[in-house]
């Protein structure tokens, strides 16, 4: 959450900055609370992902990016 404030600081400004860093907290944890409530189910059904599906996912994300520093 600290890289995205500190980058909203650069654009936003008073109220506006105060609005938008309110909203990306609201959205970090609308985000972290769907990404439990989908673990949960996946632990439930007994999902399981093998390695190689986790690295062929990686690696299509990580390709989406220029260069190395910016994919992290």
């Amino acid at each position: 959450m600290a890289p995205v404030a500190a980058q909203l600081r650069t654009i936003y400004t008073g109220t506006e900055l105060e609005e938008k860093v309110r909203q990306a907290r609201q959205d970090f944890l609308n985000k972290l609370i769907e990404d439990r409530l989908i673990l949960s189910e996946a632990k439930r059904k007994l999902v399981i992902v093998k390695e190689i599906e986790v690295d062929e996912m990686i690696s299509e994300v990580r390709n989406k990016f220029p260069n190395r520093e910016l994919f992290l």
